[in-house]
């Protein structure tokens, strides 16, 4: 029996309650796409929404989207999807609601991004998160050095500050993550959801007194250094 899907709460197009969207190995060539709606399609975004009518300006690799492959031969994008692979969209069953999707902004991603023309980024961020593009609507942002970082920091370095007096972004956050930020929501229609992410607390606040390995935070809950670490999200 094919499995039953329930959907997401966003705008869709008017269907059957219940519809067999893909059968077994169901070859048709799709018309020919922009390249932004070509990303869009890869991303699992099939609206036909900012579609264009030309041809793809580059060649456009095999992706595997949703199970099913896409793939282009002499300007022709086809779709194909497995031979066991059904999938029933029941518009009557209704589960979670799906905020939605994004990416993390992390320092590495801010470099390879600004290491971009002005042209090139303005492109990539309206690819991600414009109308045209697939509509990211969430960030993570990590709160200090993750491991796609350049070097380990974190908002608070001095030593025992459980008050937080030294607390301080850094470079990264002022030159780098939030022009990133603001340049993306500057393109995208709706408010985006910033989602704070650690790393790690302050190597004074663990148990190994590192950035890496296996340490914890230090003490028990309510201490004052649960009460340091609390803080330091809210900051």
């Amino acid at each position: 029996m094919p499995r039953i899907l329930g959907t997401a709460r966003w705008s869709v197009p008017a269907v059957p309650p219940t519809v067999t969207l893909w059968t077994p190995w169901s070859c048709q060539p799709l018309a020919p796409m922009s390249g932004m709606r070509a990303a869009r399609l890869a991303s699992g975004w099939s609206g036909a929404r900012g579609a264009s009518s030309t041809t793809p300006r580059a060649q456009v690799p095999p992706w595997a989207v949703g199970g099913s492959v896409l793939s282009q031969v002499a300007g022709v994008v086809t779709l194909c999807v497995p031979t066991d692979f059904h999938l029933t969209l029941d518009t009557t069953q209704k589960y979670q609601k799906v905020k939605g999707f994004g990416g993390s902004i992390t320092d590495a991603a801010a470099i390879n991004i600004q290491s971009l023309s002005k042209a090139a980024q303005n492109h990539l961020l309206r690819s991600y998160f414009s109308e045209e593009g697939i509509e990211y609507n969430l960030v993570r942002v990590p709160m200090a050095s993750t491991d796609f970082s350049i070097r380990l920091y974190t908002y608070a370095d001095a030593e025992g500050d459980f008050e937080l007096r030294h607390f301080n972004l850094t470079e990264e956050d002022t030159h780098m993550k939030i022009p990133i930020l603001q340049a993306a929501q500057a393109v995208a229609k709706r408010p985006l959801s910033l989602y704070a992410s650690p790393w790690t607390s302050p190597v004074w606040m663990k148990t190994n007194g590192a950035m890496t390995g296996r340490g914890t935070l230090k003490g028990s809950p309510g201490d004052k250094y649960h009460q340091a670490w609390a803080k330091y999200f809210i900051r």
